[in-house]
């Protein structure tokens, strides 16, 4: 029996291979977003932690420092909510594309099990007309519907036509 062929099989593949490299984008940009979260909690520990106590006497040059000190964190944390905001938009971005990327797979694969079905099915109805054809000319042999048929078993007949 023949076997369906797709005759988009190699577009298919190839959506199937971007779906595989949108996922992989989502993965890197949802690793980037974790990556950035993680360092500001240690930014956001670490001005908790080096934050000093104002009570009593107090150093001028710690002082200072820990302005200095305060205001390189905040810049930090400005520079990494800066970076959290681009790698939010590239993870969306990215699962914007997985997404139209298994879309167009799905759409694809729809038209191939419709393909198929149709193709079964044709497949099917040639097998019944060819049952059919045999089953009918094993009726028609078998009733004698056939002049050589009716001949080859009656010998005596074709003297009768000849002779008369």
């Amino acid at each position: 029996m023949p076997q369906f062929e797709f005759k988009l099989d190699g577009l298919l593949e190839l959506r199937k291979t971007a779906e595989r490299q949108r996922l992989r984008d989502v993965a890197e940009a949802q690793r980037d977003v974790v990556r950035i979260e993680r360092e500001l909690h240690d930014a956001a520990e670490a001005t908790a932690a080096g934050s000093i106590e104002l009570r009593g006497r107090i150093d001028p040059r710690l002082l200072l420092a820990q302005v200095r000190f305060e205001e390189a964190m905040r810049a930090r944390m400005a520079a990494l909510q800066d970076q959290m905001t681009a790698a939010t938009a590239k993870l969306s971005a990215a699962q914007a594309a997985l997404t139209e990327a298994a879309k167009q797979r799905k759409v694809l694969e729809k038209l191939r099990e419709n393909q198929e079905s149709a193709w079964a099915q044709q497949q099917r109805r040639r097998e019944d007309r060819a049952g059919d054809d045999v089953a009918q000319r094993a009726v028609h042999v078998d009733l004698g519907g056939d002049d050589v048929t009716r001949r080859a078993a009656d010998p005596g007949s074709e003297m009768d036509a000849a002779g008369a």
